[in-house]
C-alpha cells in the first residue's frame, strides 16, 4: 500500500463539494472507499486510513503491482488529488 502525508482534513478541505480524482503512476482512482471490501478483489482503491491519511492500496494485492512502479520506488511517489 502506498500511504500519503495528506490528512482527511486537508483532503476534505481541498475537495469542497467536489469528487476526487486520485492518480498515481499510470493509475486513476476516480473515488474514495471506505474500506478495502467495498472493492472487489484486486480492484484499487483510496481510503482514508486508521492514522486519518489518504491511502493508497489494492484489495487483496499489491498496489506497487498496478501504480507501474517497483515496490522500491513507491517511496516518494508522486500522487495527484483533482477535484472532478
Amino acid at each position: 500500500n502506498l500511504i500519503t502525508n495528506i490528512s482527511s482534513q486537508e483532503l476534505y478541505r481541498f475537495l469542497g463539494s467536489g469528487r476526487p480524482r486520485i492518480e498515481v503512476g499510470k493509475l486513476v482512482i476516480p473515488k474514495l472507499s471506505r474500506t478495502y471490501s467495498d472493492e472487489e478483489k484486486g480492484t484499487p482503491l483510496a481510503l482514508i486510513n486508521s492514522s486519518d491519511l489518504l491511502e493508497i492500496a489494492v484489495n487483496l494485492a499489491r498496489a506497487s503491482d498496478y501504480i507501474g512502479l517497483k515496490a522500491k520506488d513507491t517511496l516518494g511517489a508522486l500522487v495527484r488529488v483533482l477535484r472532478d
